[in-house]
């Protein structure tokens, strides 16, 4: 997988993981249903995968029976559901074989958007020319991410590119009313133009100018890809942390507890971030002496940790916020004047 291909993947699977996320948390709740907009979310990421033409069935017909979404000319249709339970899948299945829409599909595929379980026996299938595998055919996050894993760059980088401007829409709208999740929202883009004051910081010469440019622009595209209640989150652990050595390097570390005190957020809303930082590979965490620590770290190619700096270069906590909340690294440049 190409350096390109590698960060397309690395980002749809912390996008993916978000939405996992949330419909966990509401099936745990009992909550199984589907926000229109998760269906139609799924419906194009679908076809972007598989190359695919499902339509929404319900906008043709309201609680269209067994299935919500279908390609005609490829004969597949779609159910997507958050409910993992046997019972949930023999139903389906039933009403699909009772409505014969067999005749019309020779596949139906069942996608579960929180965790597929191991299904200890097979579902009963009436029609014996009818082929329904469990293990191929119902599927969940992790299928489709091992499929996207396979696909060319042009088809990576589209669905990589649809995902990323849904997210926001899709979150706010499926996310439970008041959590953090529900406030997502996408930053102003200002990235930096040079860097130049931050790399004067650091003192870096002509040969380690290319890189640092290179690794400032990674770095921007990680912090703006994700949800600005996220950021808020990673602004707190490096605002608050204490410096740490580790191997030699120093890194900015905070206990769990500390942070939701500073942050006033419970357990349950900071692991519900934390996952998405852990996955965007910006936090991480750490025992250190027997202690569970949060670290944040982004080591740059000159074996320099990002977070430390910035924090060293801002001083100020309302600079500090500019940078890593609002995401105005033009901060750091210098003007040509």
């Amino acid at each position: 997988m190409s350096i390109k291909s590698h960060r397309y993947f690395e980002d749809i699977i912390m996008y993916l993981s978000v939405l996992r996320y949330i419909f966990k948390s509401r099936s745990k709740k009992g909550y199984y249903d589907l926000n229109k907009k998760a269906e139609s979310f799924f419906k194009d990421t679908l076809n972007i995968i598989y190359e695919w033409q499902l339509v929404d069935l319900n906008k043709i017909q309201r609680n269209y029976a067994a299935i919500d979404l279908a390609d005609e000319n490829a004969s597949v249709c779609v159910q997507v559901t958050a409910e993992s339970r046997s019972p949930k899948i023999a139903k389906t299945l039933k009403v699909f074989f009772e409505k014969k829409l067999e005749k019309k599909y020779k596949r139906i595929v069942i996608l579960i958007i929180t965790d597929r379980p191991s299904y200890s026996r097979d579902f009963p299938v009436p029609k014996k020319n009818f082929d329904f595998d469990k293990n191929r055919d119902i599927i969940d996050i992790d299928d489709l991410l091992d499929d996207i894993e396979e696909l060319p760059l042009a088809r990576l980088e589209a669905l990589h590119n649809y995902v990323k401007n849904e997210l926001r829409e899709i979150v706010s709208s499926v996310a439970e009313p008041g959590s953090l999740l529900a406030s997502v929202e996408r930053p102003a883009k200002s990235p930096a133009n040079n860097g130049l004051k931050l790399f004067e910081f650091l003192d870096y010469d002509t040969e380690e100018l290319q890189k640092g440019i290179d690794d400032l622009k990674l770095f921007y595209e990680k912090l703006t890809s994700i949800p600005k209640a996220i950021r808020e989150y990673l602004f707190a652990i490096v605002w608050y942390g204490d410096e740490s050595t580790i191997f030699g390097n120093s890194r900015l570390v905070i206990i769990p507890v500390d942070l939701e005190k500073r942050m006033n957020i419970s357990n349950r809303k900071s692991v519900d971030l934390y996952k998405v930082l852990e996955q965007k590979k910006l936090v991480s965490a750490e025992d250190i002496d027997g202690t569970q620590y949060l670290e944040a770290s982004f080591f740059m190619d000159t074996g320099v940790e990002l977070f430390s700096v910035l924090k060293d270069f801002s001083v100020e906590e309302h600079v500090l916020i500019d940078l890593l909340v609002n995401c105005n690294f033009e901060r750091l440049d210098k003007s040509d004047n």
